[in-house]
């Protein structure tokens, strides 16, 4: 009791306030059988709402959205009525106008209320439920109040997706689907007509802006990341021209967003299409999207016809009613259709004509034919749905067991009746008045399945246009194609003959795209580059990929081709493989000859004067560097790259540290022989051949920890040119550096001591030939640095400069120390004996104490003993070439 006083008390404060403002306006009523138990309201926007929100409430009639849909509820309730057997119950109801206004449709729906609530309260008249609103921000407004009075309100057009909240409208229902659904439709339409690029038209308000905001949650939780709205233009409530010019021409300010998706009620449709004729705008300048509230409403392009042509529309699937409507409607009069209030002024607008007026203006007669101008409003089977709805939940209320059992018709609908009353709705599942398979019942949001059907305005005949079928949609399914579409009159298109709705054109094929520097604009505006390297592209808007190792880029750029890989040795046929094998070969073969002619004559006193262990040792350091090449050469595994690095300075740490070894030694002995007569430390064979050990191990050392360190590794890499895979030894400057810088500053020394070496007693003129070893050596090497390090894409050139590199310094060293030797012991034996040394010849008394190490220096004699002894010759050089002429016999021999 103390609930029924509360609401009692806050509709007393409605009705005084909105009463003392309604009191001002002659506001009409439908009312049908108001004694009965069960009395429907009816809220319809039979009038457009007002130009001035006081004094001008209402605007012109609605011919088909007012008086059609009203006129449905009278004749679903007449049929129900008409037929005691099936509705054992009466049905009245009470009618209301909207004027497409939520807050006069607020102060129209006290009256719904006054049947509840008066002076003296008579639940026997209290309203049941109501069928309405059309627009979603009047059935809003509307179901607040409801839900205070436990009133069901069953709309037959509002789609908000707001309205899917139950906590908030526990009492509304609707026989539409939600506009979640169709935001779903129309970006489908987008990616299949691939226009991503768009602007939007949304009218003030629940529907139009939870539209867009719905528009923008889809393209955010989609993955098709490449659409974007560059313009969203809002419309006032009580937006006038100036409104809709200011919106025209902010739309086509971006000239490459053809398509327009709309937002709007019919009416706001019709001024936009009219603001686009007044500012001058080209006809097919846009490409509209219309939502479910365009549809295939006719009024909206009256008189705009080329500025809607091509127009795609959606609408919620029905059917026209087939069940006598049309007869009904065409057949009333203004005569015999008394009862609606409104009847007399659609009829006059419908026919442009006036009732008891006789000058200037046409009068009219009462008998034109409806049936000239009628044509079924699409939202006409949704009234009767919601008649029919409310009706059976009534049955189900009263009549448990029907038809098996009477029912039972209680005198007033109390707080349970209503709550059963709700329960009983939101479980029904009825056909529909459409037929063709339609059903009526209501999903999680009370909302009823959901399927759309797709329509194009296109011209049919010359200056005939209509709304063509071209497809539907269903959640499980999608868009599903009737027909082809027809682009009349427009000029851009792409290949497939569809308009162009883009910021940027579509890159050819193998070219990726570049997001412009946009925040707003980067996800759909772009430009194109091609993929370049061993690059595809794997769809069209992602970015150019690496192809995966062992594989190329098709020409197209559109996929990856497996290849076989290649390596430098793979092929010996190759001249860069080649080469420097028979090189290796070759010098291996010389390599063992000098051996085995030092082997044969190692008791000659040429060659033991030469230090015999450390030219064993320089002929070992010759033949690893002629094995280096067939390392290059192998299959690059862990195993080969690492050997790679560990023979790449091996080779020749062996050759210099052997020769800095002698040359130090020279310097050593002859620097000290000027000052004492104590013969220096450390120049017996077997130091010297320590000494040389112990400064490989160096280089070994180096090598093993820093392989430790960075372990070695078998890459592939594309050679563009080729377009081939290929094998190779990962090689960086580091590892470079670590293989051959020691080496280098071994060359260095080895060149130091050389040149101080230069001046000595020709009986140790060895170094000369040591001198042209150090000296060729550093012209090799700091040829072959730029060379390498210039190629580093070309690995043949690569592998065959490193390993000729280290041929080359092997051979240098063969020719320049072994080669003259060789040539005394074989064409000039009368040459290879020992002959005495005098310490007179080196002006000092100490020679003649470093008779038994000198064999390691040489036995020729120097130009003092050849003077003492005229019976001896003096040798003749193997390479004249080189030889100085003589100068009071001081001439340098070998």
């Amino acid at each position: 009791m103390q609930a029924i006083n509360t609401k009692t008390a806050i509709l007393w404060a409605f009705t005084f306030i909105f009463t003392s403002l309604a009191s001002e306006y002659n506001l009409k009523s439908l009312n049908i059988n108001p004694h009965s138990t069960f009395v429907l309201g009816g809220l319809f926007p039979v009038h457009r709402k007002g130009v001035d929100s006081e004094l001008d409430r209402c605007g012109l009639l609605q011919e088909e959205k007012g008086i059609q849909r009203l006129e449905a509820m009278l004749y679903a309730l007449d049929q129900i009525n008409n037929d005691p057997v099936s509705w054992p119950f009466k049905l009245g109801a009470t009618i209301l106008d909207t004027c497409t206004s939520d807050s006069f449709a607020l102060e129209q729906s006290l009256q719904f209320l006054h049947y509840s609530c008066g002076p003296t309260v008579n639940m026997s008249n209290k309203i049941t439920a109501v069928v309405g609103a059309s627009n979603s921000d009047v059935s809003e407004a509307l179901a607040n109040i409801f839900r205070l009075f436990e009133i069901p309100q069953v709309s037959y057009a509002s789609t908000s997706e707001e309205l899917d909240d139950l906590y908030k409208y526990k009492y509304f229902f609707r026989v539409v689907p939600s506009d979640r659904f169709q935001v779903r439709v129309i970006l489908d339409i987008l990616l299949a007509a691939r226009w991503t690029y768009v602007s939007v038209v949304a009218s003030q308000g629940e529907y139009g802006e939870l539209a867009v905001l719905g528009l923008q949650k889809e393209l955010v939780n989609s993955m098709h990341e490449e659409i974007c709205i560059t313009a969203t233009e809002i419309l006032k409530r009580n937006a006038n021209d100036d409104d809709y010019d200011v919106v025209v021409q902010n739309l086509d300010r971006h000239e490459k967003a053809k398509v327009v998706i709309v937002f709007l009620n019919e009416d706001k449709i019709g001024e936009l299409l009219e603001a686009c004729e007044r500012n001058k705008i080209p006809p097919q300048r846009f490409l509209w999207l219309g939502s479910d509230g365009w549809g295939t409403k006719e009024r909206v392009t009256r008189g705009y016809e080329k500025w809607a042509l091509n127009a795609i529309t959606i609408m919620p699937k029905r059917f026209q009613v087939k069940a006598g409507f049309d007869d009904y409607f065409k057949s009333l009069k203004p005569s015999s259709n008394t009862r609606n209030p409104w009847f007399e002024e659609f009829w006059e607008t419908q026919f442009t004509c006036k009732f008891g007026v006789r000058k200037r203006i046409k009068e009219c007669t009462g008998d034109e034919d409806l049936k000239t101008v009628y044509r079924q409003e699409g939202l006409v089977p949704m009234v009767i749905d919601s008649v029919y709805l409310l009706a059976t939940a009534i049955r189900a209320l009263i009549c448990p067991d029907y038809p098996n059992s009477s029912c039972t018709i209680p005198e007033s609908l109390d707080h349970h009746h209503r709550n059963k009353l709700v329960g009983i709705i939101s479980n029904i599942s009825m056909n529909s008045s459409q037929g063709n398979g339609m059903v009526i019942r209501f999903d999680e949001s009370r909302s009823v399945p959901v399927n759309y059907t797709i329509y194009q305005y296109q011209e049919t005949s010359e200056n005939n246009f209509s709304y063509v079928l071209i497809g539907e949609w269903n959640p499980n399914e999608k868009l599903t194609r009737r027909r082809n579409y027809s682009w009349k009159l427009v000029e851009e298109k792409d290949s497939r003959g569809v308009p162009i709705s883009r910021c940027s054109k579509e890159c050819k094929v193998g070219w990726e795209r570049v997001p412009i520097a946009d925040k707003l604009r980067g996800r759909c505006c772009w430009e194109c580059r091609e993929c370049t390297g061993n690059k595809y592209l794997p769809a069209v808007n992602q970015q150019c990929t690496e192809c995966p190792k062992g594989e190329i880029s098709n020409s197209d750029k559109t996929g990856c081709i497996a290849m076989k890989s290649d390596y430098v040795g793979k092929n010996l046929g190759n001249p860069w493989a080649l080469v420097p094998f028979i090189f290796s070969v070759l010098g291996l073969i010389c390599t063992t000859i000098v051996f085995v002619i030092f082997f044969l004559n190692h008791k000659t006193p040429l060659l033991m004067a030469s230090g015999r262990e450390l030219c064993y040792v320089i002929l070992l350091g010759i033949v690893h560097c002629y094995c280096f090449p067939f390392i290059v050469l192998l299959k690059p595994t862990e195993a080969s790259c690492g050997a790679l690095r560990i023979f790449m300075g091996l080779g020749l740490s062996i050759c210099y540290s052997a020769i800095f070894t002698k040359t130090n030694r020279i310097c050593r002995i002859f620097e000290v022989s000027m000052k004492i007569t104590k013969r220096p430390s450390y120049i017996s064979p077997g130091s010297q051949v320590i000494i040389c050990v112990c400064l490989v191990l160096i280089q070994v050392t180096v090598t093993v920890l820093w392989l430790i360190i960075k372990p070695p590794v078998a890459d592939s890499r594309l050679v563009e040119t080729s377009k081939r895979w290929v094998e190779y030894c990962e090689l960086d400057g580091v590892s470079i550096s670590l293989g051959l810088l020691y080496n280098m500053v071994l060359l260095i020394l080895c060149t130091v001591y050389a040149y101080k070496t230069r001046n000595i007693p020709e009986n140790f003129n060895e170094t000369k030939w040591i001198s042209f070893t150090t000296y060729s050596s550093c012209i090799i090497w700091f040829a072959f640095i730029p060379i390498y390090f210039s190629a580093l894409q070309d690995y043949k050139v690569q592998a065959t400069t490193l390993s000729m590199c280290v041929s080359f310094s092997g051979t240098v060293t063969l020719v320049c120390i072994f080669l003259p030797k060789i040539y005394i012991v074989l064409f000039h034996p009368e040459r290879n004996v020992r002959y005495p040394s005098s310490p007179a010849a080196s002006g000092t008394s100490g020679i003649s104490e470093l008779e038994p190490p000198v064999r390691f220096l040489g036995t020729v004699p120097n130009s003092g003993a050849l003077q003492q002894s005229p019976n001896l010759k003096r040798p003749e050089s193997p390479f004249p070439f080189l030889q100085k002429p003589a100068a009071n016999h001081q001439a340098n021999s070998f």
